[in-house]
């Protein structure tokens, strides 16, 4: 690498750092005094309101990312063209969009390790903040489940549990629908009215039972009938996460289990695809800024900050306008993740040919 290069990835990689942890510390410090009356009214520990932010920091930094580098490449490009840096450059014979190459193919491997945080830190740590507090901070007895739950369904093995009302105080189940699938499909099914859920243990009262052969079914009765499970379906709902929280990996399981029992997963495919295209915003915000960054007139710290902000902030708004269009059913699941992407590229391919050079 030669001195020209190390002396602008050393200051790109800087200001990205400072912008990173000034943005998070900022983000930290406004949303602490926004909370500060829950955290009072809560009689929060100290302790737990420091692990309730720490656990967010990871993902913070993931969701910030973007912003802080798009802001860095303009801050330091904009200042360098300022202090007349860049036309040295020219002068010396260094071809400028070199320089930019290989600082676009650092943004990849950034576009990496957000992908590798977000499933080793952001994502775990987002659900433990999100445990800490509901259990204690707000301490819910049901923190990390719903007291009632209404069209709730797990699998556990080769068995279906469908309840169409679950209250957890009362443990009890109303509209209970049991079935053990095969390879071909379901070879039996219970139907109960109500159960009572004690452990493992599921007390079905008035179940119907059939039991679905090739040739032909067979259906008996139950006034009350005992069924032991591999697990209770409070541990399901305790266990559950908000999509907005989960990993790819948690996703990518929630989708496939969906797509087996037929069941709508829009929604959750959207949030998987977009955790694989949103750490790809930082290479498309570069593609984008650094050009621009160079071939703008300089004006100084001030309107370099403040243009970097203006364009971070309306590509954001594209890329949310998408996704939620996606979520909604009106756009499909892949373009609505990366078309913003796409689009905002082929912007950005303007200004990579009105570089000044």
């Amino acid at each position: 690498m030669k001195k020209i290069d190390k002396y602008f990835f050393r200051d790109l990689l800087r200001l990205f750092l400072i912008f990173s942890a000034s943005s998070v510390a900022i983000f930290v410090i406004v949303n602490f005094f926004e909370r500060l009356g829950f955290f009072i009214a809560n009689k929060a520990r100290p302790v737990d309101i420091f692990k309730f932010y720490v656990f967010q920091i990871p993902f913070l930094f993931n969701l910030l990312a973007p912003f802080a580098f798009l802001i860095a490449s303009f801050f330091l490009f904009q200042q360098s063209a300022y202090r007349n840096e860049i036309l040295l450059i020219r002068i010396s014979g260094i071809n400028v969009r070199q320089i930019i190459s290989k600082i676009l193919l650092f943004t990849l491997l950034v576009s990496v390790l957000i992908f590798l945080n977000g499933e080793l830190l952001a994502f775990p740590g987002l659900q433990k903040s999100t445990r800490v507090r509901k259990a204690n901070i707000e301490k819910s007895e049901y923190y990390f489940y719903y007291p009632v739950v209404s069209d709730f369904s797990f699998m556990n093995n080769d068995t279906l549990f469908y309840f169409s009302r679950l209250n957890a105080r009362e443990r009890k189940g109303l509209g209970v629908i049991v079935m053990v699938l095969g390879e071909t499909g379901p070879r039996v099914r219970i139907d109960a009215d109500s159960c009572i859920i004690i452990g493992k243990t599921y007390e079905l009262f008035n179940a119907k039972e059939r039991f679905l052969g090739i040739d032909k079914d067979s259906i008996v009765f139950h006034e009350k009938k005992t069924l032991i499970s591999g697990i209770s379906p409070f541990e399901v709902i305790k266990k559950k996460t908000e999509i907005e929280e989960m990993s790819a990996k948690q996703l990518l399981k929630l989708v496939s289990y969906k797509k087996r029992m037929k069941l709508q997963f829009k929604e959750e495919m959207v949030e998987l695809l977009y955790r694989f295209s949103f750490p790809l915003t930082v290479f498309v915000f570069a593609f984008f800024a650094l050009p621009l960054a160079i071939s703008i007139k300089p004006r100084g710290k001030t309107y370099s900050f403040g243009l970097a902000l203006i364009i971070s902030f309306l590509l954001w708004v594209f890329i949310q306008f998408f996704k939620v269009s996606g979520q909604a059913g009106k756009i499909n699941e892949f373009l609505s993740t990366f078309f913003p992407l796409l689009l905002s590229m082929g912007i950005g391919v303007v200004p990579w040919f009105k570089m000044k050079l």
